[in-house]
């Protein structure tokens, strides 16, 4: 049972490593904003700090596997940062605000609720984006895919089971709508 459950938490840490990554490199196309070198000391040293953190809560063993997926994650979005900063490159502030939010305590129901509410809402401009775009296959199909992100995630919160904060935040997102 042990081997299955640090299995199920590779999976999911790495699945979360490649959403980060790809989220990290599709915001480096985005505009970016100097950092004085004062700005960039005390931006390092918060990161290094939320990365020993949360690397030390992701190898916490009476955390479950899915929130400790989130923290490993955290901590990996910490250290690409940090040597992003400490090479010279200019990061965008969303991207050091990012790999600084330290993951929330596991939900409570009510928090459950809200969250499939803000889902179900999206699966809504989903599926009318599929209506809209019916004589432009590719777009619909945007929306179409989307939809089944969505709609997985609604399935695994409704019958309580973990869901990583990367996978929620994913299929809390539209296509854009032109």
């Amino acid at each position: 049972m042990g081997t299955v459950r640090s299995m199920n938490f590779v999976r999911v840490a790495l699945c979360a490593l490649l959403g980060v990554i790809v989220m990290i490199a599709s915001a480096c196309a985005q505009g970016e904003q100097a950092f004085s070198a004062s700005e960039r000391a005390q931006a390092l040293e918060q990161l290094r700090g939320a990365q020993q953190t949360d690397y030390n809560k992701a190898s916490d063993t009476k955390i479950g596997p899915v929130d400790r997926a989130d923290y490993f994650v955290q901590a990996k979005k910490a250290e690409l940062v940090s040597k992003e900063l400490e090479h010279g490159f200019s990061v965008p502030r969303e991207n050091i605000e990012d790999a600084l939010a330290v993951p929330r305590e596991p939900r409570t129901p009510e928090q459950v609720a809200g969250l499939i509410t803000k889902l179900k809402e999206a699966r809504q401009l989903d599926d009318r984006g599929i209506r809209d775009y019916t004589v432009d296959p590719v777009l619909a199909q945007d929306f179409a895919v989307q939809r089944q992100k969505t709609n997985a995630v609604i399935n695994d919160l409704e019958i309580g089971e973990e869901v990583p904060r990367d996978q929620i935040h994913r299929a809390l997102q539209v296509p854009e709508n032109p």
